[in-house]
């Protein structure tokens, strides 16, 4: 070790702040033919021509947090080392083989491992889970704003795509190469799990509900940015586990929407609200997860409908132009947030614990919509939170029970360092959206 002057420290570090220490390391070699597959059936994630070093750096901590096999980096439009790769990779940058090539050198090494190449592209595309991903696979993304070339739409054996149930219709690079990822896993993990049942293993029937709650806190201590979609998959076997809705389904009574629905939609509308897009800077106040499932009367799930949740900031303050004082906005919380229920009707949300305002006892709003239904609108409510007793719209839902499932505990997770807090919120509807 060698210390140096102030001055000369200055000089030679990227950032103002940093822990005051610098080293001189061995570049990690990135050559395509290097890498080696331990996995038979490898998945690979492909990215052609990224710009945002911040992408690159997200879609690795996706890459490893999916133990995906590698990421191949076609046609780079930035320097794979830039500083803020390897930040908001947050350590992914040295866990996860990369390769860079150009779109050819990387078609050549998919085909000699017999990889299988997925465009993930809007024009003549299938929805991902029409697709057998238990073979050695590649999905493939493209720039931010130009999307995928033609070179891998015609080399591509499909063209998959996220389904959207908002007026959008694509989402930021990273965040789609997440879903789209983790879904893979997941439809790989059921394909497995079907496997093996035919061979008379009761697999995934096994299940140590303490383990599985367990597991839940332990992974959630202090989740990376875009880890959320593969917490949410992982909580299946808790929602759906049957004999675990032995009492009698309320339905959840309709609350006003408010005036208060974001006006202007933040530039980031993902399930994780604490942090926008891959910022490093968290919104102020105690971290929440707020977790649950979707049915109809009789208990059956609500697949792929859309779930949107908004609420004010630790300030008190709503992402609407009259939601409160806009100097004391906290622009690093998101605000909003929106997702797609799984198979199993279940939704999931990084967030913040709700703060009350001036008239209203702390609450998050909820909206569920899908395919032309109009949007059943509710709000969630912390048990013990004495306001609730003298807010008027919590005390509009006359009947006792129907009230009490709109007020859920918002319990401590054990083992965390940053006091976060966990809630579920079940969501039992009187029509469909499926229709």
């Amino acid at each position: 070790m060698v210390r140096v002057t102030e001055n000369v420290y200055r000089k030679i570090s990227y950032r103002k702040n940093t822990e005051g220490i610098v080293a001189l390391v061995k570049k990690k070699k990135m050559d395509i033919d290097s890498i080696a597959f331990k996995n038979k059936k490898p998945l690979v994630l492909v990215a052609e021509n990224i710009e945002k070093p911040g992408n690159i750096g997200a879609m690795l901590r996706t890459a490893d947090a999916s133990k995906i096999d590698c990421l191949l980096i076609a046609e780079p439009q930035t320097d794979v080392y830039n500083p803020n790769v390897i930040r908001s990779s947050v350590g992914g940058f040295f866990s996860v083989p990369i390769g860079v090539g150009t779109n050819e050198e990387v078609h050549r090494f998919l085909n000699q491992h017999h990889i299988t190449p997925h465009a993930a592209g809007l024009e003549a595309s299938v929805s991902y889970e029409t697709i057998d991903f238990t073979k050695a696979s590649a999905v493939v993304v493209g720039a931010e704003s130009t999307g995928l070339s033609k070179f891998w739409l015609k080399a591509s054996k499909s063209n998959i795509k996220i389904p959207m149930l908002g007026t959008l219709d694509s989402m930021n690079v990273s965040v789609a190469a997440g879903i789209t990822i983790e879904k893979i896993k997941n439809l790989q993990k059921i394909a497995k799990n079907r496997l093996r049942g035919a061979f008379g293993t009761r697999f995934g029937l096994r299940c140590d509900l303490l383990a599985i709650l367990k597991r839940f806190f332990i992974n959630f201590s202090s989740p990376p940015r875009r880890n959320l979609i593969r917490n949410s998959f992982s909580l299946a076997p808790f929602f759906s586990s049957p004999g675990l809705m032995a009492e009698t389904l309320i339905l959840t009574p309709l609350q006003t929407e408010g005036p208060f629905y974001p006006d202007i939609m933040p530039l980031d509308t993902d399930n994780d609200l604490i942090v926008i897009n891959d910022s490093l800077t968290p919104g102020v106040g105690k971290i929440a997860y707020l977790r649950g499932k979707v049915t109809d009367i009789k208990g059956n799930p609500q697949r792929n409908a859309l779930i949107e949740i908004w609420q004010v900031d630790n300030h008190g303050v709503y992402l609407h132009t009259r939601g409160g004082s806009r100097e004391k906005l906290d622009r690093n919380f998101q605000g909003y947030g929106r997702f797609l229920t799984d198979s199993k009707g279940n939704y999931f949300f990084r967030t913040l614990k709700p703060s009350p305002y001036s008239g209203r006892t702390p609450h998050i709003h909820i909206s569920v919509s899908a395919q032309g239904k109009q949007k059943f609108t509710t709000q969630c409510y912390i048990k013990g939170e004495p306001r609730n007793q003298k807010d008027f719209i919590l005390r509009r839902v006359k009947d006792a029970k129907a009230r009490n499932s709109l007020i859920v505990p918002f319990n401590p997770v054990k083992g965390s360092k940053l006091q976060e807090v966990s809630a579920k919120f079940d969501i039992v509807l009187g029509w469909t959206p499926e229709g």
